[in-house]
């Protein structure tokens, strides 16, 4: 407190200072987030501490934006690189099925349960190199490479023929650094799900299909709040475009399964 507030003839001691604070991209969902709740007048619970984005003022993220053109090259055998597949109970409410089990055609042993989903942990342009690179991020939902390139996690479902189950992968879309940044501003904004689809393009390698899932085009159909987005693949000859289209039998959920089980590039958890 200043003694001058109350003595006219004593001289002022208050000094205004200014602290400028610089945030890397990577904190933006974050402070949407929290300027949203303070601006319904409630009350924001802090996300856990993430220490290894804290930069030097001047170190946020830059970058143009992300071209319309594949962010993934695909390597000469024709494939990108691979990600590493477990499946997710977390997800939906009918990850797993454990009436029939699989009996596994690589192997032969029986296992008791089923996997609807598999997620891929990170988009297959990700590097673990790029860890605490101030250009560089990646969360549960979103991922940011080199300041440049922007990716978002959603659902490829696929229905599941005479049954009321829905088979899924979680998969990662490259959007433009201004789908991105709108995509952030209505993350917990109740309504989102009005917004029209973005364009994106498939940075996940699905370890079942002969021909590459890399590149592929898709839309991103943003869901409610704490829903992941519903991801439309275009309607082409791709194998997997055509079972997004036309569904799925229990057998080929069990043939995913094996398959997924002893890919090479990964491991099922």
């Amino acid at each position: 407190m200043d003694a001058a507030m109350f003595k006219e003839d004593l001289p002022s001691r208050f000094r205004l200072q200014l602290l400028r604070v610089s945030f890397p991209a990577s904190d933006l969902p974050e402070l949407t987030r929290r300027l949203s709740v303070h601006a319904a007048a409630r009350s924001a619970a802090p996300a856990p501490a993430d220490w290894k984005h804290c930069r030097p003022l001047g170190s946020g993220i830059t970058g143009a934006a992300a071209p319309l053109e594949p962010p993934v090259r695909q390597a000469a055998d024709g494939r990108g690189s691979r990600s590493t597949w477990y499946r997710s109970p977390s997800l939906g409410s009918s990850t797993m099925t454990s009436d029939l089990g699989f009996a596994c055609t690589c192997c032969g042993t029986h296992h008791p349960e089923l996997p609807m989903n598999y997620t891929a942990e990170a988009p297959a342009a990700w590097d673990p190199a790029f860890a605490g690179a101030d250009d560089c991020t990646l969360s549960s939902d979103q991922c940011v490479i080199q300041g440049r390139h922007y990716f978002v996690k959603g659902l490829i479902e696929v229905p599941v023929i005479d049954t009321d189950d829905v088979f899924s992968w979680g998969v990662w879309v490259s959007l433009s650094r201004e789908n991105f940044s709108r995509a952030a501003d209505l993350w917990d904004k109740p309504g989102r799900e009005a917004e029209k689809p973005y364009f994106g393009w498939l940075t996940t390698d699905l370890p079942v299909y002969s021909t590459t899932t890399l590149n592929l085009k898709t839309l991103v159909h943003t869901r409610p709040v704490d829903e992941r987005p519903y991801i439309e693949l275009e309607p082409t000859e791709h194998p997997l475009a055509v079972e997004q289209r036309t569904g799925i039998t229990m057998d080929r959920v069990r043939e995913i399964a094996a398959a997924v089980l002893h890919s090479g590039s990964g491991e099922q958890r």
